[in-house]
């Protein structure tokens, strides 16, 4: 996570390069193995976020995306502290690439990244991706969050994670039934399908 982000906007070029420092420090503090893994969510231009890495104009969009969760902690709280924004936006980063993965796995897509590392695999990223968004959440400096501000902000993603819960279940459950096929999906779902 080291090469330099498009600076679509020349103002926000700092902010781009401060949320990729908060996400590397975030990866970084995982297990060697554990990292790999989830550094392939960041390079993989099929994520919303993973084009960041990529070369020529298939950055341009990863660029806009990655400014999204920062633009947004500045409109929610205009006075807030860069560095704190850049931190939310990589929490927020990390929970949405969470998320996004385990849509695959429940709609049963098949991507590179499952192809690639299995279903297994895939699902420990999701898992180390939505406690690094905890992580992130609870190491803003206190002097720029209150620790009130953090329990909300840990309740709000739990909350979304429930609310997506339910919401997928409800799509699961639906897109079964008119199928008529009722089963979860497995490992060997993804192997047979692919062949």
């Amino acid at each position: 996570m080291n090469k330099q982000p498009i600076a679509l906007f020349p103002l926000f070029a700092d902010r781009q390069e401060s949320i990729l420092k908060h996400l590397a420090l975030l990866v970084s503090s995982l297990d060697e193995h554990v990292k790999a893994d989830v550094s392939q969510v960041f390079h993989d231009p099929e994520r919303l976020f993973g084009a960041v890495m990529q070369k020529g104009d298939d950055r341009k969009y990863a660029g806009i995306s990655l400014l999204f969760p920062f633009l947004i902690a500045k409109y929610i709280e205009p006075e807030i502290d860069p560095d704190t924004a850049a931190s939310v936006a990589a929490a927020i980063m990390c929970f949405i690439s969470a998320l996004d993965l385990l849509d695959d796995i429940e709609e049963e897509k098949h991507t590179a990244l499952l192809d690639k590392l299995g279903l297994a695999r895939v699902l420990n990223i999701s898992t180390a991706l939505l406690a690094l968004a905890q992580r992130s959440i609870l190491t803003l400096p206190s002097q720029s969050v209150a620790s009130e501000q953090r329990v909300v902000l840990l309740a709000f993603m739990q909350d979304a994670i429930i609310k997506r819960q339910v919401d997928q279940d409800f799509y699961l459950s639906s897109k079964q039934k008119l199928s008529g096929d009722m089963k979860y999906p497995t490992e060997n779902t993804f192997k047979r399908a692919s062949r």
